[in-house]
Parts: C-alpha cells; sequence; structure tokens
C-alpha cells in the first residue's frame, strides 16, 4: 500500500489545496473562519508535507481575541517572531476587545516578553498615542468587569496582529464601539478590502473605526460595513465597493455617499432598522440623490431591507415618499431595490391622494441591463406590463426582470406580457448577501 508521501507532488498539492481556504472563503466577509483541523494534522505528518501546507495554514488568520484567546496569543507570537510565515497571511481577522477566562495557562494574559516583543512592533507601525503600550498582565476575577482596560488590550493586540502581516490583503475588523490605531504610511500595500463589523446586537458604529488603516492603504477597492451609522467625512477614491450591511445611515449621512466615495462602482445598502440607530432612516430623496451625484461611476446597486414588513418610508424623514427618477444615470447596469421606494400606497389605498409612485419607465436609465423589484405592489401592475413594450426603445440592453413576492394573481398576467421579448421575466425572491464581494 502507498504511503501518503509516496504520491506525486501534484496530487498532494491538491489534497492541500481542498483543505485550505476556497476562492468562497475569500469572497466571504463572514468573522468566524476557522482553517480546517485536518489540514494542521496533515501538516504535522511529515516535513515533506509541511511545505505544502504552510500558505495555506496561514493564508487566513483568525486573530480574535474573545474567542480561544491562548490559541490566538500563540498565533500572534508566531506571526511576530516568524516573518517568513507572517509574509504568507492574505487575510487578518481581528477584534477590537478581550475576553478571558480564570482557567487560562499560569493565569498570565500578556507575560513581560510578550509585552516588550509587542511593543517594538506597536512603535514601528503605529503613532503611539493612539494606542496604549502593553504590559505584563495576571489574570483576576475583578478583571472581567474592567471593561475599559479589556477593551485597550484588545485594541493593542489587533494593531500588532496587523502590524506584522506586510502583505495582508484583506481585514475584518469586529469592534466594539473602539476604533484601531492609526498606523504610518507604507503599512498596507496590498490592502484591497477593509470589512468593518459590529460586535455588539444593538447601536450602530462610526465609518471612523477604520480609519487608521483605510488612510494609509492607497489601493483599497472595497469597504464592507455592519451596523454603520455614520460615513466618513474625508475622500477615499480607490473605493470603488460600499457595502453597509444592517445599517442605518439617515439622510444627512447619505448625502455624503458621493464625497467619500467619488468612484463608487458598486454600493449595497440593507436597512437594519431602530435597533441600529435613533436617527430617522435616508429618505428616499436622499438616496437617490445621492446615487445621481455618482451617475457617471455608478453600476450596481442594491437597496434592502432586513425585514421587508418594515416601512422604511414611515420611519425615514422623507416628504415624497418614493425615489426621484434614476433615468440620469449614465452607466447603471443592475439595480435592486424594495417596491416601497418607487410605489407607496398609505392606508388602505383607496383614495387616490393616498397613492405615491414613479413609473418604472420613467424610473429607469437606459443603460439598465437587470432590474430586482422585491415585493411589487398590484399599483406597479401597468407598469410591468408596459416595460416590455417600450424596452426596445427605451431600454435597448435590457435582459432580465425579477419581480420577487409578486402576488400569485398577477405572475400569469405579467409573464405573459414578457413571454416572446428579448427580456427574462422571473419572480424566484434572492436575499442580499452584505458579506460577499462580487468575483470580478
Amino acid at each position: 500500500m502507498h504511503s501518503l508521501t509516496s504520491l506525486p507532488t501534484e496530487i498532494l498539492a491538491d489534497i492541500v489545496a481542498n483543505l485550505g481556504p476556497s476562492q468562497a472563503d475569500h469572497f466571504n466577509f463572514r468573522h468566524d473562519y476557522q482553517p480546517d483541523v485536518s489540514l494542521y494534522q496533515l501538516a504535522r505528518t511529515c516535513k515533506t508535507l509541511l511545505p505544502l501546507c504552510l500558505p495555506k495554514l496561514y493564508e487566513i488568520c483568525n486573530l480574535k481575541t474573545t474567542d480561544g484567546f491562548q490559541r490566538s496569543r500563540s498565533l500572534l507570537r508566531t506571526l511576530a517572531t516568524k516573518p517568513d510565515i507572517a509574509c504568507l497571511v492574505k487575510r487578518v481577522i481581528v477584534n477590537g476587545s478581550l475576553w478571558v477566562t480564570k482557567d487560562i495557562q499560569d493565569g498570565v494574559i500578556i507575560s513581560a516578553e510578550d509585552a516588550e516583543l509587542f511593543n517594538r512592533i506597536l512603535e514601528e507601525k503605529l503613532d503611539m498615542a493612539t494606542v496604549t503600550p502593553l504590559r505584563k498582565l495576571q489574570y483576576k476575577d475583578e478583571l472581567q468587569n474592567d471593561h475599559d482596560l479589556l477593551d485597550t488590550i484588545g485594541k493593542a493586540l489587533a494593531c500588532v496582529a496587523l502590524a506584522v502581516v506586510p502583505n495582508v490583503t484583506s481585514i475584518i475588523f469586529s469592534s466594539h464601539y473602539k476604533s484601531l490605531g492609526n498606523f504610518k504610511p507604507g503599512s498596507f500595500p496590498a490592502l484591497d478590502t477593509f470589512s468593518l463589523q459590529h460586535a455588539d446586537t444593538e447601536g450602530g458604529s462610526d465609518f471612523a473605526y477604520a480609519q487608521g488603516v483605510l488612510n494609509v492603504a492607497p489601493n483599497v477597492k472595497r469597504f464592507f460595513g455592519w451596523s454603520i451609522t455614520c460615513l466618513p467625512r474625508i475622500p477615499y477614491p480607490s473605493i470603488r465597493e460600499v457595502v453597509l450591511g444592517y445599517s442605518c445611515i439617515d439622510s444627512d449621512e447619505a448625502a455624503h455617499i458621493p464625497t467619500a466615495f467619488p468612484n463608487l462602482e458598486r454600493f449595497t445598502y440593507v436597512y437594519g432598522g431602530a435597533c441600529v440607530s435613533d436617527h430617522q432612516s435616508a429618505s428616499s430623496e436622499s438616496l437617490s440623490g445621492a446615487l445621481i451625484s455618482l451617475k457617471k461611476t455608478l453600476k450596481h446597486v442594491e437597496l434592502g431591507t432586513y425585514d421587508f414588513e418594515m416601512d422604511l418610508i414611515e420611519d425615514s424623514d422623507d416628504e415624497d415618499p418614493v425615489m426621484k427618477s434614476l433615468s440620469q444615470m449614465e452607466v447603471l447596469e443592475t439595480l435592486r431595490l424594495p417596491s416601497l421606494y418607487i410605489c407607496k400606497i398609505d392606508g388602505d389605498g383607496d383614495d387616490e391622494d393616498s397613492e405615491s409612485k414613479i413609473d418604472l419607465v420613467d424610473f429607469l436609465p437606459s443603460s439598465i441591463q437587470s432590474v430586482y423589484i422585491e415585493g411589487a405592489e398590484s399599483c406597479q401592475l401597468q407598469d410591468m406590463l408596459k416595460l416590455p413594450k417600450v424596452a426596445l426603445e427605451k431600454f435597448p440592453v435590457l435582459r432580465h426582470v425579477t419581480f420577487a413576492s409578486l402576488e400569485e394573481s398577477l405572475k400569469d398576467v405579467v409573464q405573459e406580457a414578457y413571454n416572446g421579448s428579448r427580456i427574462e421575466c422571473s419572480f424566484q425572491g434572492e436575499e442580499i448577501d452584505e458579506y460577499s464581494c462580487c468575483s470580478e
């Protein structure tokens, strides 16, 4: 019987690749990734397999200090003392707090040796006015209630983790109302994507929590924000894709979208509701105004809500409850939004004055290729029927429309209107995935 190490190198490489992070893992920005234990076991089999496994073992490093602190601390030591391994890291997952238990080995949280090592790294890479140096720390029961100290240590350890990985291309930072320290220029030459995720179940977080990194990362193209309520006041011209999941920006914040991201090509906003922010949600007018300001760059737009029954309009400060026409958009290819943004019926809808809507044929730009409307209303029936009739003239590249959650009684009528046209019509709904980026 052949041993594992007798297999051709190509076969071994395929086995390792299958156990390591997949392309889907890199496109997904959830913060709970852990490597396959089998990969660790394979790496320890023999010296032949170790060099094949190492790049995959360290490709994505989860260094969150709220889960498995001792493992994260050990991994951080390895990266800090072995630059050849640290160079292999492509993604780092960190958080801005600390959680430890009394069963921690020897009762030591931070040893004097670790504090000295980590502080040297911080001094080399960061503005020390924005981070607190580490010191030797023993476990004690009352420490669990000293949240300020735990947050201070967690922030410093997160900064160390980011400082030792020179080739990192993506960062996931799980914040608990805390920001990262300010890094020195040149710290993140390869950084492509930053994900800021809120570690609490209530309240929003601020884009500023990430600015200590983003201000010295000139090549960042994507920003993923979870529970973001405040946007930056300075421009980030390199960012092409922004995803705001479970968020609640208000109208004032929405106005900053085009100035903060002047070259934006992809924009996703999923409304989180009152548990994220006490402020009213962005009005339909402010959202459409922000999109129109980016008419020369925006190609893909997704607007949604976690609870479709939430009344987006009543929660907003909007006097005109439907969006302004996006017909001015010059390069918009795909658009997804709830029907409430373009067709709103107040009360029982018997009174014509209770209806506010904009016709699809007057709302869409000529560049549109695909449209997805969640919860299409009966008030839009004539729009849905008219669209294929005028598409050849007004929307020459439109190829697909989806009317998700359309009433069953209307589906046959709508489908018949699209039969024989070049536009494919479907009714299958699909949730927005605010954790995944495009694969382009």
